[in-house]
């Protein structure tokens, strides 16, 4: 079962992604998977306090990928979901 996401970047190679805003999604905001030398920053996401089941940033078979200077907010908690990582994530917010 696949969950509803804002955008999704898959199999990506040096990826980069500037100035990106997101709100509101139902359930994922930004997905990144089996993609390799991410670059994130001046990423915004956002959905309103009390939103239930909504993750900020999901990373799935990822390697080598960093976020920075980003602002993650959502809903009742900030939840960033890591899954089968393989190599090096790196978050300067």
């Amino acid at each position: 079962m696949y969950a509803l996401q804002a955008i999704t970047f898959y199999e990506c190679q040096n990826l980069v992604v500037k100035n990106l805003k997101i709100q509101n999604a139902q359930q994922m905001h930004v997905s990144f998977e089996k993609s390799n030398g991410v670059q994130v920053s001046n990423l915004t996401v956002t959905s309103p306090e009390g939103s239930p089941n909504t993750d900020g940033i999901h990373v799935a078979g990822t390697q080598n990928i960093q976020i920075t200077d980003s602002d993650i907010g959502t809903g009742i908690y900030i939840h960033v979901f890591i899954a089968h990582l393989f190599s090096f994530i790196q978050f300067l917010l």
